[in-house]
């Protein structure tokens, strides 16, 4: 996402440009996203275990995902 270009822009001392805050933008929104797609996972796996459906295919996708995933 960061290029070498643009980090050495961000780095001077200058007024945030319309690139600059794009950038800011950029890291918010994906910060965003990835919370809430944590916070929808952990619904589902609440759901899934209060309704006993712990067992089934999507329950282990879901078990997979969450012990590989580092991207939270």
């Amino acid at each position: 996402m960061n290029s070498p270009r643009r980090s050495s822009i961000s780095s001077r001392s200058q007024p945030l440009t319309l690139l600059d805050e794009i950038d800011q933008w950029e890291r918010g929104t994906l910060l965003h996203v990835r919370q809430t797609a944590d916070q929808a996972r952990q619904r589902i796996n609440t759901l899934t275990m209060q309704n006993g459906l712990g067992s089934g295919k999507d329950s282990n996708e879901f078990r997979r995902r969450s012990s590989t995933d580092t991207s939270i």
